[in-house]
């Protein structure tokens, strides 16, 4: 094979960011995670295509299963039910079937570790059975510690705008993730930026509108195995610049021996985190009424 592409959208996409940044270190084959209507033209028959979608309803994603049928590509559905899980069955395609009833945001675990399955099966990585069992050990053990933290952040970031920097490549989904359940649960904006790069740009945009100044907190995301001890020091750096411009910053580093499970263990804290929040601002973290009614207005268009 080629390479790989796993194709959604929101939730439904950070199962591929997950297994994309676990296989860097595993496979010299590529992994892409699409987030479109159009697959890209790399997309050919030596190319294992998983179309994820929770809902299994999401139309860039039904799209791309199209676009992929199309092209004789070698397809994994991975969805909960609707019209994806109906064109899969028709058309004799893999079917992983994950349970329902739960935001597409809340089922990462069903979204992630299938296709690290196919993938092993297909001999593309390899077995990651023990790193899922080490971090599911390190999620019960640690639960309530991270719940008692995330609750003094939230604390913190009442009333601010959150800013978190990844420290390396394999934190950049978590980031990213970070910024969606604060935005998805918490109600509030918030934004991602990875280290180095904004180093080089972003820190120019500190103190301009003035009104946002010291309104700004930023969340530093390290992994000791994983990032250059350089990039730690430029964060540090980088913060006393900007002591004048924002309400503060804190940095958390990852927990566990796998890397699977120090992502995870980051992760999973943000969601807390962003819990708290909505806690705090009073808000319901599961309802998400301006991403319904978009998808209600796109629905009585027409592709």
């Amino acid at each position: 094979m080629d390479n790989v592409v796993i194709t959604g959208m929101g939730g439904s996409a950070i199962g591929g960011e997950i297994v994309k940044s676990l296989l860097l270190a595993d496979t010299s084959i590529p992994v892409m995670v699409w987030r479109d209507y159009r697959l890209p033209p790399m997309v050919g028959r030596r190319t294992v295509l998983f179309a994820s979608s929770y809902s299994g309803n999401t139309e860039e994603t039904i799209a791309a299963y199209l676009s992929g049928r199309e092209r004789g590509v070698q397809i994994f559905v991975l969805t909960s039910g609707g019209r994806l899980a109906e064109m899969a069955a028709g058309d004799g395609v893999p079917l992983i079937k994950i349970p329902s009833g739960m935001p597409p945001r809340a089922a990462i675990g069903f979204m992630s570790i299938p296709i690290l399955v196919v993938l092993n099966k297909l001999g593309l990585c390899h077995n990651y059975e023990d790193d899922i069992m080490e971090t599911e050990i390190l999620l019960k053990e640690r639960m309530n510690f991270w719940r008692r933290r995330a609750s003094a952040l939230g604390n913190f970031l009442f009333k601010q705008i959150p800013i978190i920097y990844s420290m390396s490549r394999v934190l950049d989904w978590v980031g990213y993730r970070w910024q969606c359940q604060l935005n998805e649960n918490a109600k509030v904006i918030a934004h991602h930026g990875c280290l180095p790069e904004q180093s080089h740009n972003e820190v120019m945009g500190f103190g301009a509108p003035d009104f946002i100044n010291k309104r700004i907190f930023i969340i530093g995301l390290f992994d000791k195995k994983s990032a250059h001890h350089r990039t730690l020091i430029r964060f540090q750096e980088m913060v006393k610049l900007l002591r004048g411009y924002i309400a503060g910053f804190r940095i958390y580093e990852t927990e566990g021996k796998s890397l699977l499970a120090r992502m995870f263990s980051l992760s999973v804290f943000g969601d807390l985190v962003s819990v708290m929040l909505a806690k705090q601002r009073g808000v319901d973290p599961l309802t998400i009424p301006r991403i319904d009614e978009l998808k209600g207005s796109l629905s009585r268009r027409k592709m």
